[in-house]
C-alpha cells in the first residue's frame, strides 16, 4: 500500500502551478485584517459624512460593495462600523452592498480558481461523489458556511467559486444578513 502525498503538498504544488490563485488566497486571508487595523484612521472622515440623498446612499454603497468584496473590510466589521455612524438609516444600502460584494467576491475567485475542482477530484476520487451531493443542494452547504465564524466572508467566496457553485444559488441562500 503507498502512502498519499498531504493536502499540503498538493495544495503547494497547485499554488506553485496557479500563482493567481496563491496571491488571491493570501489576499483574502490578510487584508481584512490589516483594512481592519486602518478603519479606525478614518474615524474623523466617517464621522463627518452625512447621508443627505440618494447619490450619497449609492456613493456609499458602491464603497462598501467594493470594501467588502475585495476583502479590504470584513462584512461585520462594515456592517458594525455603518450601524454605529448612520444607524438603520443605512440598512437597506448595506443589504444591496452585501449581495453585490458577495456577486462580485465570487466572480473574483471563480476568475482565479483555474481548475481546482477537476485537480481536486483527480487527487481524491471519493471525495467527488461527497462533493458533488453537497453542490447539487446547495442550500445547507452555503448556509452552515456563511454563519461559520471560522470562514470569513471573503474565504467563503473564493470557496463557493473554487466548488463550481452557481452564482445564482450562492447569492439566493447567502441573504443572511451580514
Amino acid at each position: 500500500m503507498t502512502k498519499k502525498e498531504s493536502i499540503f503538498k498538493w495544495l503547494i504544488s497547485y499554488f506553485r502551478n496557479h500563482p493567481g490563485t496563491a496571491i488571491g488566497w493570501a489576499w483574502v486571508s490578510t487584508m481584512p485584517l490589516v483594512g481592519s487595523f486602518l478603519l479606525p484612521f478614518f474615524y474623523p472622515w466617517l464621522d463627518s459624512l452625512v447621508l443627505d440623498g440618494p447619490w450619497m446612499h449609492v456613493a456609499l454603497g458602491l464603497g462598501m460593495t467594493l470594501l467588502v468584496s475585495l476583502a479590504i473590510l470584513p462584512s461585520t466589521l462594515t456592517a458594525l462600523t455603518s450601524g454605529f455612524f448612520w444607524g438603520w438609516e443605512i440598512f437597506l444600502t448595506l443589504l444591496v452592498s452585501y449581495l453585490l460584494a458577495n456577486a462580485l467576491g465570487y466572480t473574483f475567485g471563480k476568475f482565479l480558481h483555474a481548475d481546482f475542482k477537476s485537480l481536486l477530484y483527480q487527487r481524491n476520487p471519493t471525495l467527488q461523489q461527497e462533493i458533488e451531493t453537497r453542490i447539487a443542494r446547495p442550500a445547507g452547504l452555503i448556509f452552515f458556511v456563511r454563519i461559520s465564524p471560522a470562514v470569513p466572508f471573503a474565504i467563503s467566496n473564493f470557496l463557493f467559486a473554487s466548488l463550481g457553485i452557481p452564482l445564482k444559488a450562492m447569492v439566493t441562500y447567502s441573504w443572511e444578513l451580514p
